[in-house]
């Protein structure tokens, strides 16, 4: 059937829009586009023996949802030149699907690190099969502290249940731990970072956010989870002790970044 040239103007006018649409679309999808953040911390003098001590954080992968594998490709391609002391997993490594983690493991086992690959688990995995997850991490060599502590040269990590999902005990898991020792502390969730307030923690590593995962054009989240609205990205502090909240690698529910790119955080202690 033929088409008047009216008709063939809207046709080609509608296609225009829906190709200048996908256009934007991928211009301002920031999913796949990794940012790798160089972050230094401040020691106080009592553990300046830290200072040059290199730590990769990396969180929220959601690996059933959207994975990406290139992305976990690049991130490696970079730790192999930064050849950090050790890398920490904050939590969230699916949202459902536990099966999913299967590949993800293999990948995140294989990090480039000089003494180990620690993780705590976030509310997705508490909700969803957390001792099929930890076995899935461990077999590729990843240490999943679930309230639990590990020495690890010269500091001690203690890696908290899920603040959300859930019974963490900050205080009972540092009760075996040296009053003059430096502790990093893995929690999935940052807000409870103002209530913890033993001097021994230097640092916390937490993700959950998505640092909002779709933001203005200023930076500034659409939306926010819960125990993730004080602190929704970047590092803060309360006198001595320092928190780290990174934006996580995945996305969920939507394929979708906006003004919120996908982290690797390189942490130096100084």
């Amino acid at each position: 059937m033929s088409q008047t040239p009216s008709r063939r103007r809207l046709i080609l006018a509608s296609l225009g829009t829906t190709a200048c649409s996908l256009g934007l679309f991928r211009a301002v999808n920031d999913r796949l586009h990794l940012e790798v953040v160089h972050q230094n911390v401040p020691l106080p003098p009592e553990h300046k023996h830290l200072s040059g001590t290199r730590l990769a954080l990396l969180s929220d992968f959601h690996y059933d949802d959207f994975p990406a594998p290139q992305l976990l490709e690049e991130v490696k391609q970079e730790l192999e030149i930064i050849n950090p002391d050790a890398v920490f997993l904050t939590g969230d490594f699916i949202s459902s699907e536990v099966a999913a983690a299967d590949e993800l493991a293999r990948a995140l086992g294989a990090l480039p690190n000089r003494h180990g690959i620690f993780a705590c688990l976030g509310n997705h995995d508490t909700w969803h099969g957390p001792l099929r997850l930890t076995r899935t991490l461990e077999k590729q060599g990843i240490r999943v502290l679930s309230n639990q502590s590990t020495k690890l040269e010269g500091m001690t990590i203690v890696g908290l249940e899920s603040a959300w999902a859930g019974d963490p005990a900050c205080a009972a898991t540092l009760r075996g731990v040296s009053q003059k020792e430096a502790v990093i502390l893995l929690q999935h969730e940052p807000d409870p970072f103002a209530h913890y307030t033993d001097p021994r923690i230097l640092l916390q590593l937490s993700g959950h956010t998505h640092g909002g995962q779709l933001c203005t054009p200023g930076g500034n989240p659409l939306r926010l989870p819960y125990l993730g609205t004080q602190y929704v990205h970047g590092l803060h502090h309360r006198g001595n002790r320092y928190l780290y909240v990174n934006r996580g690698l995945g996305s969920s529910v939507i394929p979708l970044r906006l003004f919120c790119r996908p982290e690797l955080t390189v942490l130096n202690l100084v």
